[in-house]
């Protein structure tokens, strides 16, 4: 799991591999200096619309994902087709594929 600790490190490791100073990504950014060191340093009160104006700026993004796995019962529901349908309408193809 992602933490703003991790994050701001990521984003200053990626800075310095860029040859970015702060002075220069701040010019770059248009983020005060002192917001970024901040950033950097995982603040975790950093605006999110800062953060990931800083990502976007070194070329990531960010995605997000569950925590936890689904159960499975609960992608079944996702994919349960109705009973009404009719298999006249079919292919003999699609139906062997079906059952």
């Amino acid at each position: 799991m992602l933490d703003s600790l991790t994050l701001g490190q990521f984003c200053k490791t990626s800075r310095k591999a860029a040859g970015l100073t702060l002075a220069d990504f701040s010019v770059r950014t248009g983020i005060p200096v002192r917001s970024l060191a901040r950033i950097e340093a995982g603040a975790p009160e950093a605006p999110m619309g800062r953060v990931l104006l800083v990502l976007q700026s070194l070329g990531y993004g960010l995605t997000v994902a569950p925590l936890s796995r689904p159960a499975l019962e609960s992608l079944a529901t996702l994919y349960d087709e109705p009973d009404d349908r009719d298999d006249s309408v079919l292919s003999a193809a699609a139906r062997s594929r079906i059952r």
